[in-house]
């Protein structure tokens, strides 16, 4: 299977987990009550997860396309209308994507400043705390600025590898 096929399959492993898990909620709690449906729904989220995690690390050479699309991807959940109520499961998909960004960004160029990670996980963690400007409007400009932030450290760090 080709790097892209593998990012293919987590991409619908994420599709089909986010279907499923609104799938689970809907039905377990149409059949039993809202506490047996939530934890079916939860049960179904972390399944597909583990799928897409596995066939996204399992990636050997990435390309830049692959990890903005896996990062617009978490962004998009968080954007999107929780599932779950709070910031729990956005903070969890945010800070997972971008230690998988991370790792991969690593894989590609051989080389990445532990100072893009911190911002990733900044990005990832803010979905907790966040919530102080109405809609998504904040976890847009914070996710953005903590990517251009990663790029451009990463960009200035190339540029001094190569000068030396």
């Amino acid at each position: 299977m080709t790097d892209h096929e593998k990012m293919i399959m987590a991409g619908v492993f994420i599709g089909s987990g986010l279907l499923f898990s609104a799938l689970g909620l809907v039905m377990g709690w149409l059949i039993v009550d809202f506490k047996n449906g939530l934890l079916l729904g939860f049960i179904n989220s972390i399944v597909y997860i583990i799928f897409a995690l596995i066939s996204a690390l399992s990636v050997q050479k990435p390309t830049g396309w692959m990890l903005i699309l896996l990062y617009t991807a978490g962004v998009a959940y968080t954007i999107l209308p929780d599932l779950m109520p709070g910031g729990v499961d956005d903070a969890f998909v945010m800070t997972l994507v971008g230690a998988i960004t991370y790792v991969l960004w690593k894989r590609m160029s051989g080389a990445a400043d532990q100072r893009v990670l911190a911002l990733l996980l900044i990005a990832g963690v803010y979905p907790l705390i966040g919530g102080f400007i109405p809609l998504p409007f904040d976890e847009i400009l914070v996710f953005g600025s903590c990517v251009g932030l990663a790029y451009g450290l990463s960009q200035r760090k190339n540029q001094n590898e190569n000068a030396t």
